[in-house]
């Protein structure tokens, strides 16, 4: 299966100029060994597989249309850093997604257009909107803002890194022999 990736964008909003701009995240995939009706059951296959929770809904299943969205809880570890050689502990934060994937022949376009960051056990309605500000939403009792700023830059980051995995799934499931990543130019 030949994957070309002609366009991976990747919108984690960070510049200075931004700060209160949404992040946002897409992918986008052709040249996809597949017409539109497989990638399109296969992405369904792919969402009924990654999340699970209560929280995760598909909101439109538009076959003709190639219109998959909805919503999902997603949960993100990350290392907090001791030194610069090692590890103090791992640490996650939750989010809430919501998604869709825009399918034709040969073609995807995956795309996150809301990420909400949930610290705490608390309902979406309290959730906090994932910006570009390197300043924290959040004030942590007893800790120093310094560690409280270097952990939120810290979860944003891995929050990318742990949605290229996420989105990496979805490939491995467009693979007609599920080899993933082996069937890319």
């Amino acid at each position: 299966m030949k994957i070309i990736f002609t366009s991976i964008f990747i919108t984690f909003l960070l510049s200075a100029s931004a700060q209160n701009k949404l992040v946002t995240y897409t992918k986008t995939w052709d040249g996809i060994a597949l017409n539109k009706n497989e990638i399109f059951d296969k992405v369904h296959t792919w969402f009924e597989k990654s999340f699970y929770n209560t929280y995760d809904k598909i909101n439109v299943s538009n076959k003709e249309a190639g219109i998959i969205s909805g919503q999902a809880f997603f949960y993100s570890p990350y290392k907090i850093l001791k030194n610069t050689d090692s590890t103090e502990a791992s640490d996650f934060a939750n989010y809430y997604l919501d998604w869709s994937a825009k399918v034709t022949n040969g073609r995807i376009v995956f795309t996150i257009t809301k990420i909400l960051i949930n610290k705490g056990n608390v309902y979406e309605s309290k959730a906090t909107p994932v910006t570009a500000s390197a300043t924290s939403p959040f004030i942590i009792l007893m800790q120093p803002e310094e560690t409280t700023q270097e952990q939120w830059l810290l979860a944003k980051a891995y929050l990318k890194k742990n949605l290229d995995g996420l989105t990496n799934t979805l490939l491995n499931e467009l693979s007609p022999d599920n080899s993933g990543l082996a069937g890319l130019k």
